[in-house]
């Protein structure tokens, strides 16, 4: 008479079996998201602040977003600008006033770096006045 196949062992079951499920259900964990950009600086001018940062490397980068406060620890999104797109002009601005900034990267799933270091710069309200006034030269010239 033939004989009965040995018993399955239940406890080795069980105890893959967590392991199996969450893989089966889960699947491999997601991608990292981009690095966090680099090089970030902020130059005022006359009622703007144009910002600046270097490229990202990842391939499946979608976009750059920008973060503005008048505080360093409350930024709101201001803008998000494509891939590839390595300046930033924020015109909407108060001469005189002191704005706060920060980018992350942003891929094509949706996934996001952390933020950059703050930046900050003062937009002015008008380019330095000029300290030579042509209407009063009598068309003389000094010579040593």
């Amino acid at each position: 008479m033939p004989r009965a196949p040995e018993a399955f062992n239940t406890r080795v079951l069980i105890g893959v079996l967590p392991l199996v499920m969450a893989v089966a259900c889960n699947g491999p964990p997601p991608p990292a998201p981009p690095d966090i950009p680099t090089g970030l600086s902020a130059e005022p001018s006359v009622g703007a602040v144009t910002l600046r940062w270097d490229a990202n490397t990842e391939p499946n980068l979608a976009a750059y977003n920008v973060y503005r406060g008048e505080s360093s620890e409350e930024l709101d999104l201001l803008a998000a600008v494509p891939a590839g797109t390595l300046t930033f002009t924020d015109t909407d601005v108060e001469s005189g006033v002191t704005y706060h900034y920060a980018i992350d990267a942003e891929d094509d799933r949706g996934a996001r770096s952390q933020r950059t270091e703050t930046v900050s710069a003062t937009p002015s309200a008008e380019a330095a006045a000029g300290i030579w006034d042509s209407s009063a030269w009598d068309g003389a010239l000094w010579a040593p």
